[in-house]
């Protein structure tokens, strides 16, 4: 058995707005702007992916398991306004050619919403 977290809509776009409003407010984003999302696959994954939408932003999502050299790489190709991720990730590499918005550090506080732990069985025969 694990836990699942189970979200209302509400706070799911509660979420979403705060980050929006982040990006547009306090990093300064405009329509099109290109941001990178370099995170693993979690719900702060999902609202930083629609946050982007939101505020119609393009953005060039990092797999984790990519060699560094191989993401500066892209990085320099795409030249993003703004690397997202959390100050964990942030640390693995450094790119001084945008800003960082790192989650857990910038004030877009996830853990103010509370959601819903829902306990899930797995069947193993499924």
């Amino acid at each position: 058995c694990y836990v699942c977290k189970v979200w209302y809509y509400a706070v799911l776009y509660a979420f979403i707005d705060d980050l929006c409003n982040h990006m547009i407010s306090k990093m300064c984003l405009k329509k099109h702007d290109r941001i990178a999302i370099y995170l693993d696959r979690s719900y702060e994954f999902i609202v930083t992916i629609v946050a982007a939408f939101k505020a119609s932003l393009v953005y060039i999502p990092i797999d984790l398991t990519i060699p560094v050299e191989r993401i500066r790489n892209m990085l320099e190709q795409a030249k993003p306004s703004v690397i997202v991720t959390i100050s964990a990730l942030m640390e693995k590499f450094e790119y001084e050619q945008c800003k960082f918005i790192a989650l857990d550090l910038e004030g877009v506080n996830f853990s103010k919403h509370p959601f819903l732990p829902l306990a899930c069985s797995v069947d193993s025969a499924a």
